[in-house]
């Protein structure tokens, strides 16, 4: 039907909502009306109403990840110029390799990742290329518990 739209506290654009939202988002006082559109509605008492088209929230909402590029495997080429991380050389068909895999508390988005041109062979000198022990330990972080 009609749709409004939500601004933040410093008039940032939020979201484009429907207008049953908006108006019990003006009914407890959350959000302050900037602009009406020209449409009414009319409550089952016979009060009208004024639709509104703009609408600014009281408080400020803190959006932290707004400009974060989404993990993807295209994303990861494209950030290393489609080159390997451990040789530099060029390939056509690169794959990812996750530095820290799920077994040893790597997630499947984990952000140190890159495209590695070299194949995985079996041997010790494979696997050392594959994971290097520094990078690994030093940027493995435990999620599973919150700190206080």
């Amino acid at each position: 039907m009609s749709h409004c739209v939500l601004l933040n506290a410093d008039y940032s654009f939020l979201n484009v909502i429907e207008w049953k939202r908006a108006m019990c988002m003006v009914a407890k006082g959350k959000v302050q009306v900037l602009q009406y559109s020209d449409r009414m509605i009319r409550c089952a008492e016979g009060v009208v109403f004024k639709l509104p088209a703009v609408l600014k929230l009281i408080k400020l909402i803190r959006i932290v990840y707004r400009n974060r590029v989404p993990f993807s495997k295209r994303n990861v080429f494209i950030r290393d110029g489609f080159r390997c991380a451990y040789c530099g050389g060029e390939r056509v068909r690169l794959t990812i390799d996750h530095i820290i895999p799920k077994s040893r508390g790597g997630g499947q988005r984990s952000k140190i990742a890159w495209p590695p041109a070299v194949p995985a062979t079996p041997g010790r000198a494979a696997a050392h290329r594959r994971r290097p022990k520094c990078i690994s330990r030093s940027r493995r972080i435990n999620r599973r518990f919150q700190s206080f």
